[in-house]
């Protein structure tokens, strides 16, 4: 996987005043068209009266290399030679200095550095000497980076396909010059930056959705506590913040939270305003002189209505959304407006004192269907509907506050399955009661013979839950067993999960594959006598232990800068070589577990171990290891076998 340029928001030269702009575009990809949003800012620097520069430096990590690309441009008539130099420091070492003449015909320089050959935290340096006269022209521009792969904040671009195209809306970006990205990566929070006016068609419902069913069930109603993740697994649970113990990036956004519900609620736009979510409140369209007031309980009511206050000419446009039961009406004078959904229904009018708009938006319960094959989801309306599995208070390995993040415990309970197949799952459910948004799927189509109550997500806290069922059958008990036997887990996602659990490594390289409908991380290491990545893992001092590793079958023996290496590697556990592991092909195509036993005398007294992955030689790699977990079972008597399906799900298992 390489980096790929999706969008070009044009060149240099359209961007020469100070300030940030806002810009957009369409991008294809898989023969489908995507919108796509940015803000480009530009700075305008120098500290010679002569010259003005607009000026970028980015520091890029691809799989396979890491660089830094700068690009001064000067805005005036060049009349001196001008240069860009290039530093790259670690601490107060200079490790590299390099120069580069600005080419007359466009006034620009670029350049690209290579610095996968340098170690550690580094800083980047760039500024515009004028030759002639000896002196700079701007000031110093700096980027800090981190060689390990863990660049620092928006100087980060990652433009891989399995990673941000995935799991960002197929949102993408070009650096031109220096584009903001802060609202992009991640959470619900940050993605509904993105859902500015333009976009408003294209996202409104995903935005809806992402309220209603992430945000506000990231907060304990009754201590404000905030989540940093919130899990869909099967018959887990909730995991809060530790009073006065954390403070996460969610923490933060967890407060803004509550002060943006309406940030995307209504847009204007010359003579038009829309109205993308409803719920109640005042909007005050200060250039018409009109005031609409919202009055509605939705989406426990399927009954909005807007009053007008005020005099003026404007047009109406209210979301219709894509999963409406029957056809949205509203009401408006004499006038009765429908739409099937999936648009904004417009409505003209010379609007008065005391006009009303009644909107009726029918709402059904609807199934959504996982990627994962026979796992399926009900919703009401915009409301994911999840199942009350019972109270964690008391239960044996949950912590349900925890003051570091990647601390999430896998504790889980017995899930219902739904008796029946795929094609039917809309006729196993029934109404309870809609003013509560309360349902149920009926007993004769649950595995326990007995009613499961459904109520909206949000609303569950401090119990088991889910979200998903299986159709058909039951959770695998393999990995149910699995997650109750877990003590600490590390996925190699280059990303939190294995900063928090200490990741140190030398000729390390991380990265990420889709099979069938699921993405796993990985993480390998080769090319030194030195290579390793290594994790910090909690373990239970007063029983045995284990290591567990997930190992992709499909990995054996490679050839790389024409030299041959094997799979042959050694784990530790703080030092103590554990075993010695060889991947070549065991399991083609699919994921594939081992259990190593930890002998007692590496683990006692110990509340966490080291637990190393090294090749054997030069000429060896170790990994890729796609999970690694610390269980306090083996999961088995004499064998355990785990097969697994091309779409990633659980084919087979067998205990003996």
């Amino acid at each position: 996987m390489t980096s790929k340029t999706i969008v070009d928001w044009g060149e240099v030269s359209s961007y020469t005043e100070k300030g940030t702009y806002k810009v957009t575009g369409t991008t294809k990809i898989a023969g489908k068209s995507y919108d796509v949003i940015a803000n480009i800012t530009v700075e305008t620097d120098s500290l010679d009266d002569n010259y003005s520069v607009i000026r970028n430096m980015n520091i890029v990590k691809n799989s396979g290399s890491s660089f830094v690309e700068a690009e001064y441009v000067v805005t005036s008539e060049l009349t001196d030679t001008l240069v860009l130099k290039m530093q790259i420091y670690s601490g107060d070492t200079l490790l590299s200095e390099d120069t580069k003449d600005f080419v007359p015909s466009d006034n620009t320089v670029k350049m690209k550095k290579d610095i996968r050959d340098y170690k550690g935290n580094l800083t980047v340096k760039t500024a515009v000497y004028n030759k002639s006269a000896g002196k700079v022209i701007s000031s110093v521009m700096e980027r800090k980076a981190d060689n390990t792969g863990n660049f620092a904040g928006g100087d980060r671009v990652n433009l891989e396909k399995d990673s941000l195209f995935e799991k960002s809306e197929q949102v993408g970006l070009k650096y031109v010059l220096s584009i903001d990205i802060d609202r992009l990566l991640a959470p619900s929070y940050e993605m509904h930056g993105l859902t500015a006016p333009n976009n408003a068609q294209r996202y409104g419902g995903w935005y809806e959705k992402a309220l209603y069913n992430h945000i506000l069930g990231q907060q304990e109603p009754e201590t404000g506590a905030k989540m940093y993740f919130v899990s869909l697994l099967q018959g887990h649970h909730r995991v809060y913040e530790q009073k006065d113990k954390s403070w996460w990036c969610c923490t933060g956004t967890g407060m803004e939270n509550p002060g943006r519900y309406t940030r995307c609620a209504y847009y204007e736009d010359s003579d038009d305003l829309y109205v993308n979510l409803y719920m109640p409140g005042t909007y005050e369209w200060e250039e018409k002189g009109l005031t609409f007031t919202v009055e509605t309980t939705y989406p426990y009511s399927d009954k909005v209505q807007i009053k007008v206050a005020g005099t003026g000419s404007a047009n109406i446009n209210l979301r219709a959304p894509s999963w409406l039961e029957s056809d949205m009406t509203v009401k408006a004078g004499n006038k009765t407006y429908t739409s099937k959904g999936g648009e904004y229904l417009a409505i003209s009018n010379e609007w008065k004192d005391g006009d009303i708009i009644d909107i009726t938006i029918p709402m059904s319960v609807t199934v959504y269907n996982s990627r994962i094959d026979g796992q399926a989801a009900y919703q009401y309306g915009p409301v994911v509907l999840a199942a009350d599995l019972g109270s964690v208070s008391n239960v044996s390995g949950v912590n349900e506050y925890i003051s570091n993040e990647t601390k999430i415990d896998s504790v889980t309970t017995d899930v219902p399955y739904i008796v029946g197949n795929s094609s039917n799952l809309d006729k196993y459910i029934d109404t309870v009661d809609t003013d509560k948004l309360m349902f149920k799927i009926k007993a004769e189509n649950s595995s326990t013979g007995k009613d499961i109550e459904l109520k909206p997500f949000y609303e569950i806290h401090h119990s088991f839950y889910t979200v998903y069922f299986n159709v058909g059958n039951g959770v695998n008990e393999y990995d149910k067993r699995l997650n109750s036997a877990t003590i600490d887990r590390v996925e190699p996602d280059g990303q939190q999960d294995e900063l928090g659990h200490g990741l140190a490594s030398e000729n390390s390289n991380n990265g990420s594959f889709t099979s069938g409908t699921k993405t796993y991380y990985w993480r390998d290491t080769y090319g030194s006598d030195n290579a390793y990545f290594q994790y910090s893992l909690e373990m239970d001092k007063s029983n045995k232990n284990y290591l567990f590793v997930r190992y992709w079958g499909s990995d054996g023996p490679f050839t790389k800068n024409n030299v041959n290496y094997t799979r042959d590697f050694y784990i530790y556990i703080d030092d103590n070589k554990l075993a010695e592991q060889t991947l070549n092909h065991e399991k083609m195509n699919n994921a594939y577990d081992v259990f190593y036993e930890i002998p007692e005398e590496y683990t006692k007294g110990k509340d966490s171990v080291t637990v190393k992955f090294a090749p054997k030689s030069s000429t060896n790699c170790a990994g890729g290891v796609i999970e690694a977990r610390i269980t306090n079972d083996d999961l088995k008597c004499v064998k355990i076998t785990a097969d697994y399906n091309d779409n990633g799900t659980l084919k087979d298992s067998s205990i003996e």
